[in-house]
């Protein structure tokens, strides 16, 4: 599947990969909670009657709870999507990462091992996550990613570690300027990553899925069309190469909506926000988009994109 085109009226629906399809039967949950995770919840076994819709309304309850600070219910709420859905690995994900900023370190590790048995694998964004930093603290922590580097070497051995190494400059930035908007180390610093990640693509640097979604995160942080336009292309290529790389779902729709506001067009997804000098507020959205579109490209639901724009303005207001 390969996808080149710049239009931004059609996006195709991103493939789902066999490991997608096998996570459905609840066998990684039910081995952790048994044998390697004895402490498990029986809250994080897998519910004999899947409801994905149900899985989606608790999903939805889960981040309200995160915004809120209410860990205890934003734990139960994505536990109780990782049992209602197809067995999803960013649900067990961000059950460790409120299990750790609730100070529930040993749950908040079983919760990320949890999450890497069903296939995430992220590792360098992991390591950087500011949620998980007291998980990073226990003795299990240094096995538990050495496991996981293991299971993934392969992979990491062949990424291009120069556009790899642009990507996670790129992302501390993002983290070191605590904002949920693009302001980290400054426009000079983003064209300076943006030029060598260009000489590398143009060098045949490029050859693994990664090495396609690290280049695209570096040309999203561009000003010009042709830079979000380069940025869209190569989410796609990563998606043509491993359709189960989540994160270029999400890169992928958000340079599109990034292409459509440069166009002066409405933004499909809702990834843009933008600042008048009134507060912040959600770039203009297509209506025709569904919640259930943005979900199929990684992309949080519409009213969770107007409350991080409610967080944007009570921060401006502090």
């Amino acid at each position: 599947m390969t996808h080149s085109s710049s239009r931004t009226d059609h996006v195709a629906r991103p493939a789902v990969n066999e490991r997608d399809e096998r996570r459905s039967s609840g066998v990684v949950l039910l081995m952790l909670c048994g044998s390697l995770l004895p402490g498990c919840d029986a809250a994080v076994t897998p519910s004999a009657t899947r409801d994905p819709a149900q899985a989606y309304v608790r999903r939805l309850e889960a981040k309200r709870a995160l915004r809120a600070g209410d860990w205890p219910a934003c734990v139960a709420a994505y536990d109780a999507a990782l049992t209602l859905g197809p067995e999803d690995e960013l649900d067990a994900y961000n059950a460790a990462c409120c299990l750790s900023r609730a100070g529930e370190l040993e749950p908040g590790l079983q919760r990320l091992e949890v999450a890497l048995s069903l296939g995430y694998r992220d590792l360098d964004r992991l390591k950087l996550d500011p949620d998980l930093e007291g998980l990073s603290k226990l003795p299990g922590w240094t096995p538990l990613l050495t496991a996981a580097e293991a299971r993934y070497a392969d992979a990491y051995v062949r990424q291009n570690a120069e556009l790899r190494a642009l990507y996670l400059a790129d992302h501390l930035a993002r983290i070191q300027a605590a904002t949920l908007v693009i302001d980290s180390d400054g426009a000079d610093a983003d064209q300076a990553r943006i030029a060598r990640a260009r000489t590398v693509l143009e060098a045949g640097g490029a050859a693994v899925a990664a090495d396609y979604l690290h280049a695209s995160v570096i040309f999203q942080r561009g000003s010009t069309l042709a830079e979000v336009t380069r940025a869209r292309e190569l989410a796609l290529a990563a998606l043509a190469l491993d359709p189960g790389l989540r994160r270029a779902r999400w890169a992928a729709a958000a340079a599109e909506d990034r292409q459509n506001r440069l166009l002066g067009r409405p933004q499909r997804f809702g990834t843009e926000v933008q600042n008048r000098g009134a507060g912040w507020e959600l770039y203009p959205v297509d209506p025709a988009t569904t919640d259930a579109e943005r979900h199929l490209w990684d992309v949080p639901p519409l009213s969770e994109a107007r409350a991080r724009v409610d967080e944007l303005n009570r921060g401006a207001q502090r």
